[in-house]
């Protein structure tokens, strides 16, 4: 795969340089963005028992090594642009192409920056992260010597080193460390009751909304519709301004378990007409 050291011919060295720089600062830009999932995701009680599995659940890491590697593969070929192999060359595009994909899914951030404008960048975020350690790996491999081989390789060390003494003195093990400083006790008491399948500690929830979204994901996956009729007021967020809507999530709560147990019978439960009746439409398909 590493071949020969040939000279890369298609561009002169200064533009090399440049896009080796281009990539170090964009990378480490959206680097940035990616702090506080990675923060959140060690704060929380179970941070790989996410619905979407084990490369969702170790997405926020999985971005790090990614971007952390490129900024590396990036310096690299800002500071050595004379000589490159076929392997080397090839490994870059798939991680400069991952980054651009990547740029590319923020976009709409530019023009519309709402709360959903990232949802394109969560979606690909797993898949272009692994592209990037793949393509930084076949570039450390087919580059001349082993100073970025050794490079990369200690990088990752430290990242696996980092993350495992985080895990072990920050994250939550039960669900009474959920109460320490520093640990977001709502996502971690949310956490544990969805896995525990245990509705006492979503009562344990203070914000209304994440303690009702607590109660109506344990209804749908541990198959008890009857934790529907719990949300609901009073509310005991009093912050000024915030919305204390219990019958939107209680609609929802019937809504998923109506989906869950495959039973229109749940629809008739739903406050808002036209929800109501949408639930029925869809299981009587």
């Amino acid at each position: 795969m590493s071949g020969d050291p040939q000279p890369t011919g298609e561009r002169p060295a200064w533009s090399q340089r440049m896009l080796g720089a281009a990539v170090v600062l964009l990378a480490a830009a959206v680097l940035a963005i990616e702090i506080n999932p990675v923060t959140e995701f060690f704060l929380r009680a179970s941070p790989l028992s996410e619905r979407g599995g084990l490369l969702w659940g170790l997405r926020p890491l999985l971005s790090i090594a990614g971007h952390g590697l490129l900024i590396l593969i990036g310096i690299h070929h800002a500071l050595s642009p004379g000589v490159s192999t076929r392997g080397a060359r090839i490994g870059r595009c798939v991680g400069y192409g991952a980054l651009l994909l990547e740029l590319a899914s923020l976009l709409p951030c530019v023009a519309m920056p709402d709360a959903l404008c990232g949802l394109w960048f969560m979606l690909i975020n797993p898949w272009t992260a692994l592209a990037m350690l793949i393509g930084s790996g076949c570039v450390a491999w087919a580059t001349p010597g082993r100073r970025l081989m050794h490079g990369c390789l200690a990088a990752v060390a430290g990242l696996v080193g980092l993350g495992m003494v985080a895990y072990w003195t920050v994250t939550p093990k039960q669900a009474d460390d959920c109460g320490r400083p520093s640990v977001r006790a709502d996502a971690c008491l949310l956490d544990f009751a969805l896995r525990e399948r245990d509705a006492m500690l979503c009562e344990g929830i203070a914000h209304d909304s994440t303690r009702w979204t607590c109660l109506y994901q344990l209804a749908e996956r541990a198959r008890m519709p009857e934790l529907c009729a719990r949300i609901a007021a009073p509310c005991r967020d009093r912050t000024p301004g915030l919305a204390c809507e219990p019958a939107l999530y209680r609609d929802t709560c019937f809504i998923v378990v109506a989906r869950a147990f495959g039973d229109a019978g749940y629809c008739d439960s739903i406050i808002e007409v036209q929800k109501r009746q949408s639930c029925k439409t869809a299981l009587e398909r």
